[in-house]
């Protein structure tokens, strides 16, 4: 039984601890983890299911794509920082 985790997986991860941030602090309790999870895994799925919509940062007021290949978020109109690096 492997712990490797995909770049998709990282992606999740990153997405949940962004919206549970608030002003440099946690807004969330460890009990709602599940809950953050759950969340940011709705926001990758309807990303995955409409690459090229774009939706808002979970960090900032900046609306971001998916980049499906690398599993990054980028702006739009701009490579990510995946593809900027397979040039």
């Amino acid at each position: 039984m492997g712990t490797e985790t995909t770049p998709r997986d990282r992606l999740v991860a990153t997405v949940a601890l962004l919206q549970t941030l608030d002003g440099g602090g946690f807004r969330a309790s460890m009990p709602a983890a599940d809950a953050a999870l759950e969340k940011a895994e709705a926001y990758v799925a309807a990303l995955e299911l409409f690459p090229l919509n774009t939706a808002k940062c979970p960090c900032c007021d900046k609306t971001v794509q998916l980049c499906v290949k690398h599993y990054q978020l980028h702006e739009p109109g701009k490579k990510c920082v995946g593809c900027r690096e397979d040039e």
